[in-house]
């Protein structure tokens, strides 16, 4: 199993395999001012200022986290399963292997989805899923 490393401590105590996941950019939440813009969606210009500052901060940290569930990855991974709005595409490329986004969504309603999905390396149209 992989997750945040803040989940590592629980997992260990329950006896099972972890492989932690830098969780440095979700951190962030954990500050006041960000927890502040938070509440508020944030609305108003000094909640922009912050979300335009979140955005920089976590894409300083994203890539420790995409390395962190590259190593994760077993071997003889065949494909990747990944929830739509994760990026999942990008671990499938690191791996070489073919990557399939799924949702709880009914794709067959969004014409737009569907064209964007076949579009991607490896990625069935939804309606054959």
């Amino acid at each position: 199993m992989a997750g945040p490393a803040c989940y590592e401590p629980p997992a260990a105590s329950g006896g099972v395999p972890f492989a932690p996941i830098d969780d440095r950019w979700n951190r962030l939440t954990d500050e006041p001012h960000i927890q502040k813009a938070l509440t508020t969606n944030y609305h108003g210009l000094k909640a922009k200022r912050t979300a335009i500052k979140v955005v920089h901060r976590t894409r300083r940290h994203i890539a420790a986290a995409l390395d962190d569930i590259i190593a994760a990855v077993p071997a003889r991974t065949d494909v990747v399963v990944h929830h739509t709005p994760l990026p999942g595409e990008h671990l499938a490329e690191a791996l070489g292997v073919p990557a399939v986004p799924v949702s709880a969504a009914d794709l067959g309603s969004d014409q737009r989805l569907r064209a964007r999905c076949r579009r991607r390396r490896g990625c069935p149209d939804p309606s054959t899923v």
